[in-house]
């Protein structure tokens, strides 16, 4: 049993470092770090896609499905157009 429990701890602070470590290259790096660990970890070799692939796309979908997402981008937007603020002011007690 104190074998298993020494593995598991082992593994975690393995698992620890390699986040600490992924991290701490991708603060460093910025979007180059990311999308290596994008294609390490996500097996992804495509990640930003061109606006003509993007437009493409969109012609293919089901017009069904197109008139959802654009049902419920509108009904986002509306809902939370109405959450700005509107012209309103705050003065505190010392007037600021």
């Amino acid at each position: 049993m104190d074998n298993l429990l020494l593995k598991r701890k082992n593994k975690i602070k393995f698992n620890s470092s390699t986040v600490i470590n992924t991290i701490r290259d991708i603060k460093k790096n910025g979007d180059k770090a990311l999308i290596k660990y994008e294609k390490k970890f996500g097996k992804n070799s495509i990640i930003f896609s061109r606006p003509k692939e993007i437009q493409k796309q969109i012609k293919n979908l089901d017009k069904k499905v197109k008139k959802s997402i654009d049902l419920a981008y509108n009904r986002i937007f509306q809902f939370h157009s109405k959450q700005k603020l509107k012209n309103i002011f705050y003065k505190d007690k010392l007037q600021n």
